[in-house]
């Protein structure tokens, strides 16, 4: 039930990122749109299998996870943000948008926290250990609605998107460290985190959910500058 419940929640942000990229970019690029799902697909789809193999399971310096998951995730999302439809979206999509979409991190913290409870991943990453993102999530859906209502300036939400790029750098720096430092950083005799969290559907959590955030982020301070610099021309 629970991987059901992580591959529709996937899909519905990887469809909604393609549906708002098709409705906000030129007709002329339109047609090319397709490639940025099923590239994402196929390439979660290889996480699937390498995770099913135990391939991340060793996490021996640099961890496999890093190389053959998280940063193929973000060179990706790259390839595509700066790709010509990309640049376009800069232009063309609603400040308020991109915004917004980083509640999906409520949801996110919810799966962290059953995660938890199924007993594979440890209690300091979740909402109720040091994991605020859940609350960051819901100061989305309120900056996106200031935004969106023109009530907002620039410059704080600039601050915003920086701060949620603090707290993923935070998040990411607590699962690192109960995965290959649980004895020594945190002081635990037993393993944090359960060889569960190196397969599906947990690992989208690292290698897709994650990305997107950062990613989303860079995206509306990209939007932000672009504007200010309109404003001064």
């Amino acid at each position: 039930m629970i991987s059901i419940l992580f591959y529709v929640f996937s899909a519905i942000l990887l469809t909604e990122i393609s549906f708002f990229a098709w409705k906000h970019t030129l007709p002329g690029l339109k047609q090319m749109i397709w490639w940025f799902p099923l590239t994402m697909v196929l390439f979660q789809l290889g996480v699937f299998i390498l995770g099913e193999f135990e391939f991340y399971t060793n996490l021996a310096m640099p961890p496999r996870l890093v190389y053959a998951g998280i940063l193929p995730s973000f060179v990706l999302l790259a390839v595509f943000s700066f790709s010509k439809i990309g640049n376009q979206l800069c232009n063309y999509l609603p400040l308020h948008l991109p915004v917004i979409f980083q509640s999906f991190r409520i949801l996110v913290e919810l799966f962290i926290y059953l995660i938890y409870l199924l007993g594979w991943g440890p209690k300091e990453a979740t909402m109720i250990g040091y994991n605020y993102e859940f609350y960051f999530g819901i100061t989305a859906l309120i900056m996106g609605y200031l935004m969106w209502k023109k009530k907002l300036s620039g410059k704080i939400l600039l601050v915003w998107n920086f701060i949620g790029l603090i707290m993923l750098g935070f998040i990411v720096g607590i699962f690192f460290t109960a995965a290959i430092a649980w004895d020594t950083f945190w002081g635990k005799e037993i393993p944090m985190m359960s060889n569960e969290m190196m397969k599906m559907p947990a690992l989208s959590i690292a290698t897709l959910y994650m990305p997107l955030a950062v990613w989303m982020h860079i995206f509306s301070i990209r939007q932000l500058c672009k504007q200010k610099k309109m404003k001064v021309v």
